[in-house]
Parts: C-alpha cells; sequence; structure tokens
C-alpha cells in the first residue's frame, strides 16, 4: 500500500484507501496545477473525462473503488440488497429509531 501511495510507513494501522468523488471525501489528484480534487476535474468537462454514456446514465463517476492492505485478515463486509435495506429501515422506524 505504502509503495502505492509512495509514502513512508509511520506504524500507524492503515487498512484502506477509498478512491472516487464521494462527497464526504473525494480522491484527488495531479494535475499541472497541483493538486485537485477528482470530483472538481471530473465536473469541469464530465463528458470528456467519462464519455456521453456514462455522463447521460449517472452525470458523474457512477463507483468508488477500495483499495484494500490489511496486515491480517478482515472479516467480510456485507451490504444489504435494496428489499433488505428497506425493510430494516421500515423497522428502525417502527421502533423510533434516530435518522442520524
Amino acid at each position: 500500500m505504502f509503495e502505492f501511495l509512495n509514502a513512508t510507513p509511520d506504524g500507524a494501522p492503515f487498512a484502506e484507501l477509498w478512491l472516487g468523488v464521494h462527497p464526504t471525501g473525494p480522491a484527488t489528484a495531479e494535475t499541472p496545477n497541483g493538486p485537485e480534487q477528482l470530483d472538481h476535474i471530473i465536473s469541469g468537462d464530465t463528458t470528456q473525462h467519462l464519455g456521453e454514456d456514462i455522463t447521460s446514465r449517472f452525470g458523474q463517476l457512477p463507483y468508488l473503488v477500495k483499495l484494500l492492505a490489511p496486515a491480517r485478515p478482515l472479516s467480510m463486509q456485507v451490504h444489504p440488497g435494496r428489499e433488505m435495506a428497506m425493510a430494516g429501515y421500515q423497522e428502525e422506524e417502527r421502533r423510533g429509531g434516530a435518522l442520524d
């Protein structure tokens, strides 16, 4: 992982790296003008960077890449399908769960 990042390990745990345009932490890219957020680069000319088909279908980068580099095996992370997520949300609503 550190070779990929061109960084020196500092002893702190590091197991994953997210790459994409998530609103709370978009990836950065080196440009001739210095580092720039990937979402800003893409939004400057979406069709040029993503192509006409992806732009018309999604309007933005349609995926988020997660690079894993665990020091030991990790538990499997599974996200629910649409129907299971809706049923879980309805159950939380029935119980009065906080939306945050």
